[in-house]
């Protein structure tokens, strides 16, 4: 993630110029996070766009994503908090102070709320690793041994780089203790700094996640510890209990849950019976720091103490002998575990000196049975640990002669079988089918609205095109008569919907195969009339002091046909409006008015009134319906957000 590798050279590879920003972007956005350094969040969708206009040599007005806009990554415009969950790639991208200063220059910011700085750190002092913190740690805590809520402090601003002995001093400030006082920290009825040593811990290294529990112990003046009073049962239960993503490392993790739930391994491990079996010298294996590593996490899971704990010492040690996870990027959950019971084959294998085995030939006068036991004897002689006993089998394999057809038997050991996995040819999808047909569309104040209907699971083909999504709708609401119409393929128009604008807008024939995600929200329009242009539009709030604001409400898509004028464009606008808004609009009395605007609704390039017609030949088709104020309350949002809901079987 430091090195941001998913960043390909060619999304910003462009022409020469004597100021490229897309060369200085790309180069920015490779360099290795620094610890101390502060790096901005970019909404993803933004940031996209923004490529695909550095990428353009023609810089299309239209294409221009605008000011920074960083709306939909925050719980409401109200808090200006991040929403929870969020993921990079996914809903942000992280640049460097230099490129997030290059991009205000360049297309501005809608507001100093939009600005999203986050430190670099080091979360382990076990790996030299820099990660971006976008959310700090959030801990309940408390004095030891208090209950209920009353005592309880929420600390919201801590990272995940803060040592145990930091925290300690902050909880002291906090809780009015002495700082000369002596004190131990607790969570989920575990020390955590029950020895000097471990006050150099990060809350990382400790296990701490913005679920934990920590309270504050006061040595008594006696010299004795409250704890020692009275023992309190934990409430985290032996071997349930989590892993920390330490970055990418769900297939780790996945694995080792796996492995720890294999109850002959896992009971070797906790009674301590593997030291005795402990090769060291194993010229194969890994000196025992393998074993002696996933035992120490084997005992961490199943103390009955965490309710999570982090495997960094353990990836730490699978990192010097295995070069390929030495990164933190995606990697196989097969391969982990392969490497993990092969390693621990090697260091508990309990044949200290080996020597040649001539492996028993098939003969006639051996059953199946007899010749493999035979076989598994020999390679007993040679692989004896408790991995051979938990996991290793034999396959019986044959090969005859194509000459003489004898045919030969042997029984070669295992540990793994891999079987094939069927390929689906369909997926399902969700997707929202809007009406905008003029028999499904309001008319007059009071009229029945268009229909909305939320499609879940939709089945269409894997590999498919957009045409076979709006051949899959469709089906789907004639099957289950949604419309008092028939509804045609041919005019749908299929787009992803992101922050109320269309963040695309697909071409019939363009493939989804890989360019869906669960995150897209795809409306799917019915046209007025498919053979003529489409044209986006946007509902836009208009503030007192005469300057744009947000956009809202679900955006839609009007018809233009070769003689539209301003008062076609007009009417097809006022028409979806009066679904929404019962008392009615006039223009003439400054109830909203049009503006032609790039693709984001962010950027004006032109207003739109009588004296400047629109023309459909125009290449910029997004419209801005900007409100005012005072108008936008009257937008009925439960009505616009009213849907009928259609699950498919």
């Amino acid at each position: 993630m430091a090195n941001n590798q998913h960043m390909n050279d060619e999304a910003m590879d462009c022409g020469s110029g004597a100021y490229d920003l897309r060369d200085v972007l790309r180069k920015l956005i490779q360099k290795p996070m620094t610890p101390g350094e502060h790096w901005y969040l970019l909404d993803i969708k933004w940031w996209q766009l923004c490529r695909l206009y550095l990428k353009d040599t023609e810089r299309q007005l239209v294409r221009n994503p605008g000011p920074i806009d960083n709306s939909a990554l925050f719980k409401s415009t109200n808090s200006w908090t991040l929403r929870n969950g969020l993921n990079e790639d996914i809903d942000y991208q992280f640049v460097p102070e230099e490129g997030w200063h290059l991009l205000v220059a360049e297309f501005g910011l809608l507001g100093a709320e939009h600005v999203i700085s986050r430190p670099v750190i080091h979360r382990s002092r076990h790996s030299a690793y820099a990660m971006l913190e976008v959310y700090p740690l959030v801990l309940h805590v408390r004095p030891y041994g208090s209950t209920g809520d009353d005592n309880e402090i929420i600390v919201d601003d801590l990272s995940r780089a803060t040592t145990l002995a930091q925290l300690t001093a902050r909880l002291k400030t906090l809780m009015v203790v002495e700082v000369t006082a002596e004190t131990r920290l607790w969570s989920n009825g575990c020390p955590l700094n029950a020895s000097p040593t471990d006050d150099d811990q990060s809350l990382y290294d400790a296990g701490i996640t913005k679920k934990s529990v920590v309270e504050l112990e006061v040595r008594n003046r006696d010299g004795t510890w409250p704890s020692s009073a009275s023992y309190r049962p934990t409430a985290a239960v032996p071997g349930v209990c989590g892993l920390i993503n330490l970055g990418h490392t769900c297939f780790m993790n996945a694995a080792l849950q796996c492995l720890s739930h294999t109850q002959p391994l896992t009971e070797y491990l906790l009674s301590g019976d593997y030291k005795r079996d402990l090769n060291r010298e194993n010229p194969l294996g890994m000196g025992g720091q393998i074993a002696d590593a996933y035992a120490a996490l084997i005992g961490q899971l199943w103390s009955g103490c965490h309710t999570c704990v982090a495997a960094t010492d353990f990836r730490m040690i699978v990192s010097i002998f295995a070069e390929q996870f030495q990164e933190f990027a995606e990697q196989d959950s097969q391969e982990l575990m392969a490497f993990l019971l092969d390693g621990l084959n090697h260091d508990l294998n309990r044949v200290r000196h080996k020597s040649y085995v001539e492996s028993r030939e098939d003969t006639d006068d051996l059953t199946d049975q007899m010749l493999a036991e035979e076989q598994w004897l020999d390679y007993r002689r040679l692989h004896d640990s408790i991995i051979v006993d938990t996991f290793h089998g034999q396959l019986k394999s044959t090969i005859q002669c194509s000459h003489c057809q004898y045919t030969s038997r042997r029984f070669d050991p295992y540990c793994y079988l891999s079987l094939p996995l069927p390929e689906k040819r369909e997926r399902r999808i969700d997707v929202t089918f809007v009406s905008t047909l003029p028999s499904m569309r309001s008319q007059t104040v009071g009229s029945e609205p268009m229909k909305v209907i939320r499609i879940t699971g939709l089945c269409v083909p894997i590999d498919g095109v957009i045409a076979d999504i709006c051949k899959s709708v469709t089906t789907a609401v004639n099957e289950c008569h949604a419309v008092d119409h028939t509804v045609h393929s041919e005019s749908l128009l299929v787009t992803d919907v992101y922050n109320h604008r269309f963040y695309k807008i697909f071409d019939r024939h363009e493939s989804y195969e890989t360019g869906l995600t669960e995150c897209d929200e795809l409306v799917v329009y019915e046209l007025q009339d498919a053979n003529c242009p489409s044209v986006a539009v946007y509902l836009r709030e208009v503030n007192a002091d005469k300057t744009t604001g947000a956009l809202f409400g679900r955006p839609f898509v009007v018809s233009i046909t070769s003689d539209s004028d301003y008062e076609s464009v007009y009417q097809s606008v006022i028409q979806h409006l009066l679904a929404f808004i019962p008392e009615g609009l006039d223009e003439s009395t400054g109830s909203f008015g049009l503006a032609l605007v790039n693709s984001f609704g962010s950027l004006d390039i032109k207003p739109v009134d009588p004296s400047n017609a629109f023309s459909s030949k125009n290449s910029l088709n997004y419209l801005a319906v900007d409100l005012p104020s005072n108008v936008r309350t009257l937008y009925n949002k439960s009505k616009a957000r009213d849907v009928i809901k259609l699950p498919v079987p």
